[in-house]
């Protein structure tokens, strides 16, 4: 092939292209900027960043085929580019990104909220499981420490805040670890009516939330307060009657209507993310095969 040909296969395939990337550019920004979501992204079906991706994929491989001809130093760069984008493809199809509450000891088995690409596929979460949560979960939250298993026997310790990378393409985020206080209800007989440990989101100092006891027409409010003594307010309404709206401390007894009200401890739980990015891998060969190519074409053009 003679060098005006060279140049004319390097023009259609790079410079026409470039003009089309980036005018697919600026309207998949334009619609980034305009959707709230990623349903709405979905709805509208990302017509213009699958353009861009599809128009500088073409871009690459036609680089990859003048380079392979003409430019054999560039060979690797084009290769690493190439990569980086077959990467941020399976990601942008396949990734997802799932929130649960698990408490200690609790196996991830699924998710509560998910959003995910259109090929995600089956939502594993990475065979996590929450082996223990330590520290004053009630009153400092912030300081304690979930020691966390995943498979093949990875084992870490993370807080509030902190994420940690799985086998390259899980990553693991700890949101907030809360309180689940033991709420135990008994009838006056002693019986017991109710007694389980109940995830509830209190912190901040003021936050308050909520549940009820089936069959008990109740509702119980908890939140905390500043108080060491009485660290939790229990606020009980039936209908739009306020029954009880006091500080109680672990272990109190509150009776009201015909049943007693106890919380003897509270333990934590754990608001986790876990978001899969399948094609990280790639991406993160590329960049290597993309930095080693540019340094080579730089020793071989001023070395």
């Amino acid at each position: 092939m003679d060098p005006s040909s060279s140049r004319t296969f390097k023009y259609i395939f790079s410079y026409e292209l470039f003009l089309v990337m980036l005018a697919c550019l600026l309207a998949g920004g334009a619609l980034l900027l305009r959707a709230m979501d990623m349903e709405v992204l979905r709805a509208m079906e990302l017509l213009p960043v699958k353009v861009f991706f599809i128009a500088i994929t073409v871009n690459r491989v036609g680089g990859v085929i003048h380079d392979g001809i003409f430019n054999r130093p560039r060979l690797l760069l084009s290769v690493g580019v190439i990569m980086v984008i077959a990467g941020a493809g399976v990601n942008s199809a396949m990734w997802y990104r799932g929130t649960v509450g698990l408490g200690s000891g609790e196996p991830l088995e699924g998710f509560e909220q998910v959003s995910h690409g259109i090929f995600a596929g089956e939502h594993a979460g990475g065979g996590i499981i929450i082996n223990s949560i330590s520290g004053d979960v009630l009153m400092n939250p912030e300081d304690s420490e979930v020691e966390i298993f995943g498979e093949g026997g990875a084992r870490y310790s993370l807080h509030s805040g902190d994420s940690q990378w799985q086998r390259y393409i899980y990553r693991v985020r700890v949101e907030s670890v809360e309180a689940a206080p033991l709420f135990q209800v008994r009838s006056p007989q002693g019986a017991e009516v109710f007694s389980s440990f109940v995830k509830l989101r209190l912190h901040p100092v003021g936050e308050r939330d909520y549940f009820m006891v089936t069959p008990l027409p109740h509702r119980f409010y908890l939140s905390l307060t500043a108080d060491e003594d009485k660290p939790l307010r229990l606020v009980v309404t039936r209908g739009r009657l306020v029954l009880i709206d006091q500080g109680v401390a672990l272990g109190e007894v509150i009776s009201l209507d015909d049943i007693k009200v106890r919380i003897p401890s509270v333990t934590g739980w754990v608001r986790l993310t876990v978001e899969k990015q399948p094609g990280r891998i790639a991406m993160l060969a590329g960049l290597f095969m993309v930095a080693a190519g540019t340094a080579i074409v730089l020793w071989r053009r001023y070395g």
